[in-house]
């Protein structure tokens, strides 16, 4: 914790009566139970591990000392377990109520089947690409602020801009960065006009959406939702891989609600199932060991996320109608999964973003950035065969594949 001393003690010493410290230290009563006033010198080590609020990171927690121990979790001695699906019997061990071991261990395993009931008109929602990035959380492990214009540092999903293409996507009009300076600007000089920004579209399009999306299930009440991936942006949840299943990190509890929970709430959304897959963004973008293991784990954490490997099936039963489906999700981000020193800025195993030391074997993926084509490619080998031989069996009315890239038969 060499890097983070000097900052830690000024912290907990002058600092915290700064005038800026209440911004500065937002994140104190979440995660030490206390104010930034009341707060320790340990408490501040446990800040600047957990959340630290600058570029000074420590790199563990405090051993003891904290205000609210144990000192080694992020929730103020309460850690935030997925230990246990909520709404599950206590004796209940299957893949619907407890994590496996590691994050592949429900791999092509059958999540339990929905019944659902009534005669009524049936809806089925379908989302992706949705997540927006947290820019109000201040990511652990010395990583960047998930922000792109100079405004994006708030509560809620921000936006991250992206060049613009005719339809054919054969010509390039703008480009990202004169996108950030659209946003930069709010639309006004310098502003590209050729970007087409918008003002009150282009800077909220995910709630634009959420809003459309919960009008509409105010109204016809879907039964579930179909999640494609790309859940969280830029890449996934802020956190390297290799999390114990069974608990949830700051990160992932912030972004979820910043993302999630925060905005896809309401009549006909609230406690509905999400049956989900991870986006290639989620993987990381342009690298493979951000955690999205944690989005896995948060299966057991929600009663309403549903992830419980990269590949699974489920079935939903329409019991009153006399038909039913079978559901079989896969991961295809194999298509992002080139060598390394191809495309750095859309590879997810790509040598220039990736640190050398890149390595998700705690997790059962990847296990190096050399090794990463290759195991996206056997992950997706396994499946075809998987998704064959159950397609085949299948005696549903339907089987539909949800899945992130669109794939050739």
């Amino acid at each position: 914790n060499a890097g983070c001393k000097e900052v830690v003690e000024w912290a907990a010493g002058g600092g915290k009566w700064d005038s800026a410290a209440g911004g500065w230290y937002k994140s104190m009563p979440t995660i030490t139970g206390v104010s930034h006033e009341q707060g320790n010198l340990q408490d501040f080590q446990r800040l600047y591990f957990c959340s630290p609020p600058g570029d000074s990171f420590c790199g563990l927690p405090p051993c003891a000392g904290c205000s609210n121990p144990p000192c080694g979790d992020c929730f103020a001695g309460n850690q935030l377990f997925a230990s246990h699906r909520p709404g599950c019997d206590g004796n209940d061990k299957g893949v619907g109520c407890v994590p496996p071991k590691t994050a592949l261990g429900y791999k092509g395993q059958h999540w339990p089947t929905t019944v659902i009931h009534g005669s009524q008109e049936m809806h089925i929602f379908a989302i992706g690409d949705w997540g927006g990035m947290d820019g109000s959380l201040d990511p652990p492990e010395g990583r960047k602020t998930i922000v792109a214009y100079d405004w994006g540092r708030r509560p809620g999903p921000s936006v991250f801009p992206r060049s613009r293409w005719n339809k054919k996507h054969t010509v390039q009009f703008c480009d990202h960065k004169q996108l950030v300076e659209c946003f930069n600007t709010r639309g006004q000089a310098p502003c590209t006009p050729e970007c087409g920004y918008v003002a009150g579209v282009d800077d909220q399009p995910q709630l634009l959406v959420a809003n459309a999306f919960k009008a509409r299930a105010a109204l016809v009440d879907p039964q579930y939702i179909l999640n494609v991936g790309d859940n969280f942006y830029w890449g996934g949840i802020e956190k390297t891989c290799g999390s114990p299943m069974d608990q949830i990190s700051y990160p992932t509890k912030h972004q979820f609600d910043q993302i999630f929970e925060g905005v896809y709430q309401g009549a006909g959304l609230t406690n509905k199932p999400w049956f989900s897959v991870l986006g290639n963004h989620d993987w990381g973008g342009f690298k493979f060991d951000n955690g999205w293991d944690q989005q896995i784990s948060y299966t057991w954490a929600s009663n309403r996320w549903v992830m419980p490997a990269p590949y699974y099936k489920t079935s939903v039963v329409y019991a009153d109608q006399d038909f039913d489906v079978d559901y079989f999700f896969l991961d295809s981000n194999f298509i992002d999964a080139m060598p390394p020193e191809e495309d750095p800025n859309h590879n997810m195993c790509s040598r220039k973003n990736n640190k050398p030391s890149a390595s998700c074997a705690a997790a059962d993926g990847p296990e190096s950035v050399d090794a990463c084509p290759g195991w996206f490619a056997s992950l997706w080998a396994e499946q075809k065969p998987w998704v064959t031989k159950l397609m085949g069996q299948s005696k549903a009315n339907w089987q539909i594949v949800v899945t992130h890239f669109p794939l050739q038969t």
